[in-house]
């Protein structure tokens, strides 16, 4: 709906996914970030986001990829969350084994359909994060 508004409305300006923008071959911007540099949005830029991205353990990775730290990071950009019921633990181990397999064989599919994989450092923590609370 943003996409086709702003196509209709003359001087107007909206805020898509990358992967709508992308599929759809829609005019980009560069921005500004932190840092003061203007960068644009691509696979690399938004990877810095989440590279750089402060995703804290201790509250549960929740994280807003806002302004991110580094030299080239896209300087809006998200993540999609997964939620578990801290009393779930049997189907929970089904679905980190499911995301587990995730991490180590869909980047390549991500990248495919215009998603950005999580940084192995990321992984890395999510993977100690359920090691420290039973299930994996």
């Amino acid at each position: 709906g943003v996409a086709n508004y702003v196509k209709q409305t003359a001087n107007s300006i909206g805020y898509v996914e990358f992967a709508y923008a992308k599929q759809n071959s829609l005019v980009y911007t560069k921005m500004k970030n932190a840092a003061g540099n203007f960068v644009e949005p691509n696979f690399e830029n938004l990877e810095d986001a989440a590279e750089t991205g402060v995703f804290d353990p201790k509250k549960d990775f929740q994280a807003w990829l806002t302004s991110s730290p580094g030299k080239n990071p896209w300087p809006i950009a998200g993540a999609t969350f997964i939620l578990l019921a801290k009393d779930k633990k049997e189907s929970n181990i089904r679905t980190v084994k499911f995301f587990e397999w995730a991490f180590v064989n869909g980047d390549a599919k991500a990248k495919e359909l215009v998603y950005i994989p999580l940084p192995k450092s990321l992984k890395d923590k999510v993977r100690a994060y359920w090691k420290t609370n039973g299930i994996q």
